[in-house]
């Protein structure tokens, strides 16, 4: 996940199954679903990623993700 590093939000809708999780079983083992990674940004500087872990598949919508 290093876009959210880069400064861009992602949404990985399916852990389970999608190639850029490292770890797939143990998100299943872990009951996640979804993941989104938000760029936390101060002064157009990335200092920290904030990560939210959903048990659910869900989509996000822009305003969320602002």
């Amino acid at each position: 996940m290093g876009a959210a590093l880069n400064g861009q939000v992602v949404v990985i809708k399916d852990a389970r199954t999608d190639p850029r999780v490292q770890y797939p079983q143990a998100a299943v083992k872990e009951g996640i679903v979804t993941i989104v990674s938000v760029p936390i940004i101060v002064r157009e500087e990335v200092i920290g990623v904030l990560r939210l872990y959903c048990a659910d598949e869900r989509d996000f919508t822009s305003d969320e993700t602002e």
